[in-house]
């Protein structure tokens, strides 16, 4: 028998995840040396207003501003990249106390087949949210000549502006 679409994953469990996620996802805007715009999302991950995103988001920037779900913006400094791995961390600058927060999960308990939940923050609009599966783990992909190993592959779409956005676990953990 084929397996119904509950059986894939719990409706109610989802929509907990997105309401407990969204606020913690931001958008990151980004404006190079040549005056360019672009960006991405990001996750606040600490207190202090780190945030979590992807390093081809911000390798470019001359200026960083964040957007929180609230509209509220700040400008953001990089505390530090890891080309290799695609991540950069960012500061907000004068950051608010209380900020919604997203706890990182273990990514190596991951198994192909559990539930991927991705949040992102395509660039303009609201956030958005997709439902997949762990597709496989330990995959290595080509940002042009740079290979990015150990990346976690998933079937949950990935829109426009989601790059640094968070990939949840089933208990609305960051795991990638």
């Amino acid at each position: 028998a084929l397996a119904s679409k509950a059986d894939l994953f719990d409706e109610g469990v989802v929509t907990r995840i997105y309401a407990h996620a969204a606020p913690a996802i931001v958008e990151v805007t980004v404006t190079t040396t040549t005056g360019r715009q672009g960006g991405g999302s990001g996750v606040l991950v600490a207190p202090n207003g780190t945030i979590l995103t992807n390093y081809h988001v911000v390798r470019a920037a001359a200026a960083i501003e964040v957007t929180l779900r609230d509209r509220t913006r700040f400008a953001a400094t990089v505390l530090g990249t890891d080309p290799q791995d695609d991540i950069a961390l960012l500061a907000l600058t004068g950051a608010p106390d209380g900020l919604p927060l997203l706890a990182l999960g273990d990514s190596d308990a991951l198994r192909p087949g559990a539930m991927a939940i991705a949040i992102g923050n395509p660039i303009g609009l609201d956030r958005s949210i997709s439902v997949g599966v762990i597709a496989g783990l330990g995959r290595t992909l080509r940002d042009g000549d740079r290979p990015m190993r150990n990346v976690i592959q998933t079937d949950a779409a990935l829109n426009p502006g989601n790059s640094g956005g968070a990939l949840l676990d089933a208990a609305g953990q960051v795991i990638g």
